[in-house]
């Protein structure tokens, strides 16, 4: 409940400046922009009110109620002035392209006083109320519970350091874990020590954490990881010393903070506005596939019944994003009996796939239902493909850094399967990793459909197995 205060705070205020700057915009154009062609003047609330809420979703679907409390006013407003050119130009060409004008100079100069009413009030309101939070997070009326990890000279310098600096960043720290290293107890006089890595989903859990630092004395890339993977279902802000910003580049995008000695690991690998124009792009894409294909489906449930006994569709437990598991649907293609001794990957020639398996593997057809998968969230069109515990459990002991695949929802495709296809053992599939890892830290819509594209390509040229 706090958190949804929080929002509907924010929400609030770009309301009321949307709703305001609608009717000042309105007044401006009737009065003394266009005086003389305005016409018969009409109910303006109901209108103000719609226009408020697309503003709304304009600035939720773009990122801004994200990260609410701690960030720069001066880039908040610049992104708010990108938002609203864009916002600006969706309502000139949805609701004012057919209004009378004499001239296009008149014209762009509708355009620009209603960009500046409008981001003259939210950019004033949004001003006003992140003063208002930043002062309360000075004096600590709003805080963020903080965990250090580290136990040295390192993390016991850090820890002062940031008690000397203005708690611009409302940490408050309530203890300590212990990260292996020869313990300070000079650190226990000023935290409490609550445990070390191996249980730090309890402690997370237990004290509410919000924040994480990483100050240890020789932290190597798999304890990072290893912290990672433990914490990455939670919504938990990780920061580190900059000195380690080599441990992880290339697994992580990092920013500097500023007022801070820290650099904090992002979670977010693709700016708001992409993550959802991807989420709405598989929604659109997967239900038009679930209409527009529904005779394909039924065909398809024809032909595996004929062909061998068993249910048509497949399902099969594997791990989505955050370590989530969710049945993965496929129509089925091996005989029904093909892991009585076990789990197995299939292989070339592999006597348990059917003869109408092979031609559904051949063109990839056995993936199509998966599309409800996409629909409902599970999954999305392009991501690293899910695997079964059994075998992520293997993986890991090997590459720890297949626990970054989880950050993202799994794809029907990938870059790791355009580039690789399937894999029939564990070594393969360690093989296909790096390109999955190469998909996260270079995850976009324009990368996803190449990846679509080639994917296309190779069900037209029959080389699925």
């Amino acid at each position: 409940m706090k958190r949804f205060g929080q929002y509907l705070v924010f929400f609030i205020s770009d309301f009321s400046a949307s709703f305001l700057g609608w009717i000042l915009f309105y007044y401006l154009r009737r009065h003394y922009i266009e005086a003389k062609d305005f016409g018969v003047s009409f109910q303006i609330v109901i209108p103000a009110i719609l226009v408020s809420l697309c503003w709304c979703f304009l600035y939720a679907y773009t990122g801004l109620y994200k990260t609410l409390f701690r960030k720069s006013r001066l880039s908040e407003t610049i992104k708010i002035a990108k938002i609203t050119l864009i916002g600006v130009a969706i309502i000139f060409f949805a609701v004012l392209i057919d209004d009378p004008v004499d001239t296009t100079t008149r014209f762009r100069f509708t355009y620009f006083v209603y960009f500046l009413v409008q981001f003259s009030l939210t950019a004033f309101f949004r001003l006003v109320v992140n003063t208002i939070a930043k002062y309360l997070v000075i004096h600590q009326k709003i805080h963020f519970n903080t965990l250090l990890i580290g136990s040295g000279k390192q993390s016991l310098d850090l820890f002062l350091e940031l008690q000397k600096n203005p708690n611009d960043l409302g940490q408050r720290f309530v203890g300590f874990i212990s990260d292996g290293e020869q313990e300070n107890h000079e650190l226990e006089k000023h935290l409490t020590l609550l445990g070390n890595i191996e249980n730090i989903e309890e402690i997370v859990k237990k004290h509410d954490i919000q924040d994480i630092i990483i100050a240890t004395e020789h932290t190597h890339a798999k304890d990072l990881l290893s912290v990672l993977n433990k914490l990455q279902s939670m919504r938990i802000s990780i920061k580190l010393n900059p000195d380690r910003y080599d441990i992880i580049a290339g697994y992580v995008k990092t920013t500097e903070l500023l007022g801070t000695p820290l650099v904090e690991i992002q979670q977010s690998l693709i700016p708001s506005w992409e993550k959802n124009s991807k989420r709405l792009l598989d929604i659109l894409v997967a239900l038009s596939v679930l209409v527009v294909f529904s005779w394909l489906y039924l065909i398809l449930i024809i032909a595996v019944k004929l062909n061998s006994r068993g249910p048509a569709f497949y399902k099969q437990e594997r791990i989505g994003k955050n370590g989530v598991p969710f049945k993965i649907i496929k129509f089925r293609s091996m005989y029904i009996d093909a892991e009585k001794f076990g789990p197995a990957l299939s292989k070339d020639n592999d006597p348990r796939i059917t003869k109408v398996g092979k031609f559904l593997r051949k063109y990839r057809l056995d993936e199509i239902p998966q599309f409800w998968n996409v629909l409902v969230g599970e999954m999305s069109l392009v991501g690293p493909r899910p695997e079964r515990k059994h075998f992520i459990e293997q993986i890991v002991q090997k590459a720890p850094e297949y626990h970054l695949l989880h950050q993202v929802r799994p794809g029907i495709t990938s870059w790791g399967q355009v580039k690789f296809g399937y894999a029939e053992n564990v070594d393969e599939m360690l093989q296909r990793l790096k390109y999955d890892l190469l998909y996260i830290e270079n995850m976009s819509l324009a990368m996803d459909l190449k990846i679509m594209l080639y994917t296309i390509k190779t069900i037209l040229k029959a080389e699925g197995k």
